[in-house]
């Protein structure tokens, strides 16, 4: 694996990790818009998108690391 993939794929949660910040920021705003969603479904979407956005940019360690290459033992499937 080149060098320059191992540390752009560290680099990726990290690069996420801002919007993340900003987003879970809202959760702290006095307006957030007023729109016809209610507060809790809103906070709850907004956690929501945050954390799977984490976990998706995530994935990309999992392409250069050595856990992420074997194929796990527990999966169906596997012979």
């Amino acid at each position: 694996m080149p060098r320059w993939a191992r540390r752009v794929a560290y680099a990726v949660p990290l690069v996420v990790l801002p919007s993340g910040i900003w987003r879970l920021g809202v959760l702290f705003a006095a307006d957030k818009g007023a729109g016809s969603i209610e507060d809790w479904a809103m906070n709850g979407y907004v956690v929501f998108l945050t954390l799977v956005s984490k976990v998706l940019a995530f994935t990309a360690v999992g392409l250069v690391a050595r856990w992420g290459e074997v194929f796990p033992r527990w999966m169906p499937g596997r012979s």
